[in-house]
């Protein structure tokens, strides 16, 4: 599994751009 966390901001910015 991934940490939930800097996965997750990761993620969301990712999503964000």
């Amino acid at each position: 599994r991934k940490p939930s966390g800097q996965s997750k901001k990761a993620n969301l910015a990712a999503s964000m751009r």
